[in-house]
């Protein structure tokens, strides 16, 4: 099985392509910015714009491709407010969109979508369970928590295995596993920045989801954030 990571030269990639390949799998880095990485010896790069439909089919998915969605734009450099709607949705919203268009046609059913806490907004009950009212933070909450209902249709229209995935550390509230998930083999590895004084990140992927609508949304009316 291939491994197809979109996004995969960012904080997370860097540490999830080696960990892979490590594993002794294929990996395939879809990403705009290739950075100097040694374990792109051993990994294939494709500059990969997912705004644009044309980049992500060059990629080449295939039936049997694991396709991890780690693209999203992040709040740099600093936008007014005014502004934040077009810098994030292009990326975060549409590019999720069309990267499913592209498993769709290829046949792709396996899923790992990297969303954030900040669709839950501010905290209302601790801790912090899939219950908790979803009120995103910001365009960045609002885009993201629309990728995971973009994702959570897309398992129950196409019979997609779907996880959701975080990142999350002591300080932070946990990495948030889909309620009512059977539970199946999961990848977990630490990651840091040492330019960011950052301690180790705990990342966690594959909790799968079969057609099923993740932490209640549906009835669940999310606001729209700060």
């Amino acid at each position: 099985m291939r491994h197809v990571i979109f996004g995969g030269d960012g904080f997370v990639g860097r540490h999830l392509a080696p960990k892979l390949v490590a594993d002794g799998e294929e990996v395939v880095v879809a990403d705009i910015v290739k950075s100097d990485l040694a374990h792109y010896r051993n990994v294939r790069f494709v500059t990969c714009d997912v705004t644009d439909t044309a980049s992500v089919a060059n990629i080449g998915l295939k039936a049997d491709d694991m396709v991890y969605n780690l693209s999203a734009k992040m709040l740099s450099p600093i936008q007014v407010r005014a502004k934040r709607h077009d810098f994030f949705f292009p990326v975060n919203l549409h590019g999720t969109e069309h990267i499913m268009q592209a498993m769709d046609k290829a046949g792709a059913s396996k899923l790992v979508h990297y969303t954030t806490d900040m669709i839950y907004g501010h905290t209302v009950t601790q801790p912090m369970t899939e219950e908790h009212p979803v009120a995103p933070l910001g365009e960045y909450g609002w885009s993201k928590q629309k990728t995971e209902e973009l994702a959570a249709a897309m398992a129950q229209a196409r019979h997609v295995d779907l996880a959701f995935s975080t990142a999350a550390d002591h300080r932070s509230r946990p990495a948030r596993d889909p309620g009512k998930a059977v539970q199946t083999d999961r990848l977990e590895f630490s990651c840091a920045d040492d330019r960011l004084g950052q301690e180790p990140l705990s990342v966690h992927l594959g909790v799968r989801l079969r057609g099923s609508c993740p932490r209640g949304l549906e009835g669940r009316r999310a606001q729209p954030g700060l």
